[in-house]
């Protein structure tokens, strides 16, 4: 076997955001939390936020991005919205346009556009030649797979109701062993990039959920082996794959940080590891993203109500 790596390295990225405000002409103050200081940005895989704050109250606030649903959190008092955006790894760089409908509570509509640039990301690439037979799945094996990811994707909706609460974080405590997005040519053929991290766990390790939510799927596939799926509400899904043993059930409402399963090496796994995914409005997002884009979200809301009782609101 003959393994020629070109580019790939396997480390935690330190992931550098940056927080872009402005004011719009009628008084609402948008702030973005993403990879510039200028505008409204977010690279291919990752995970960006927004924030739309108003000085008087708002009875509604729903959004669109890619043509889907972008659901939106907003604080008690109704002055302040925010939610998370990702783009997917394959989105087309360019500049898009996030579509807002504002409903107040005298009933009168407002539309409001901002624009989110996508910005091209360089991943990994790894080649490699390896025997045919190693690469190519026998016919039953490879129905079997395309029911797995059909099984999985039918799980993931866009419901308006949320789940989460603050930031996300680590399931397991692991080092990250195959970073998000790596790509592999095998025998001159690209293959999908890597959609997930994977976390180093031995067997029998606890594996916690990232956010509060409600568990979407538990299931057994070729691939992935035995795998549990949750709904953190808005279009936000994460995934753990690989486990030895799955702790909940489809339907059940699970904590941050609750124990969901333990790790190991069931699916087509060459040791054991903790496979995590995320999914953010029907893109596949780098979970390292999410977890820290989360968090500074967290942060920024917490400036904002600090200002807010500062000036009186």
């Amino acid at each position: 076997m003959k393994v020629k790596i070109f580019s790939l390295i396997f480390f935690l990225a330190l992931l550098f955001s940056f927080s872009f405000s402005y004011q719009t002409d009628c008084g609402i103050k948008i702030t973005c939390l993403g990879e510039s200081e200028t505008a409204c940005q977010i690279s291919q895989g990752k995970a960006g936020a927004i924030i739309i704050s108003f000085s008087n109250t708002i009875f509604h606030l729903e959004g669109k991005l890619f043509s889907r649903p972008v659901i939106f959190k907003s604080e008690p008092e109704g002055k302040i919205f925010y939610a998370l955006l990702g783009a997917d790894l394959e989105q087309a760089p360019g500049r898009y346009l996030l579509k807002i409908k504002i409903t107040r509570k005298s009933g009168k509509m407002k539309k409001l556009f901002i624009p989110i640039e996508i910005k091209r990301k360089a991943y990994p690439v790894e080649y490699l030649t390896l025997p045919a037979e190693m690469v190519e799945f026998p016919k039953e094996i490879a129905m079997r797979v395309i029911k797995d990811n059909q099984t999985i994707l039918s799980r993931i909706q866009t419901e308006p109701e949320i789940f989460w609460e603050g930031g996300f974080i680590l399931p397991v405590p692991g080092k990250v062993t195959s970073p998000f997005g790596a790509r592999r040519i095998i025998n001159h053929k690209p293959k999908s990039p890597h959609s997930g991290v994977d976390l180093r766990a031995g067997v029998g390790e606890e594996v916690r959920a990232s956010n509060s939510g409600k568990v979407a799927l538990v299931y057994e596939g070729y691939l992935f082996g035995k795998t549990v799926l949750l709904d953190h509400g808005g279009g936000i899904y994460t995934l753990y794959c690989h486990l030895s043993q799955p702790l909940v059930k489809n339907g059940e409402m699970v904590k941050k940080g609750e124990v969901i399963a333990l790790s190991g090496a069931t699916g087509r796994a060459s040791g054991p590891h903790l496979h995590f995914g995320a999914k953010l409005l029907d893109a596949r997002i780098d979970p390292l993203s999410l977890i820290q884009v989360s968090k500074e979200l967290e942060e920024e809301l917490a400036k904002y109500q600090n200002s807010a009782r500062a000036s009186g609101f």
